[in-house]
């Protein structure tokens, strides 16, 4: 599925992406955790939102969209500041009050 996610996807995705991000408001320097991440458009544009004083963390259960949009963050060259987990959401490796 992971590489047919972007060309079917994604088109219909971006505008449900955008509105969150909006609501979101991600700012420099916060910490955000995104899960279910897909192939990752959401994490680069939360990446650059956060700049390189916050950090970026998504978890995401398919290990297929984890290499695909780490790869994305690699390029873009947040990788300093994403961090990808291929994991559970619903057993998050976290500490309560982590994220902004």
């Amino acid at each position: 599925m992971g590489k047919w996610y972007d060309l079917f996807v994604s088109p219909f995705e971006g505008e449900f992406i955008d509105t969150g991000l909006h609501k979101v408001q991600a700012a420099p320097g916060e910490v955000i955790l995104e899960i279910g991440f897909g192939t990752g458009q959401g994490i680069l544009k939360l990446a650059q939102a956060v700049g390189n004083s916050g950090r970026i963390y998504g978890i995401d259960i398919s290990n297929k969209m984890c290499e695909i949009t780490r790869l994305k963050v690699e390029k873009a060259g947040f990788s300093k500041w994403v961090q990808l987990i291929s994991g559970d959401a619903l057993s998050l490796p976290f500490s309560d009050s982590s994220f902004n």
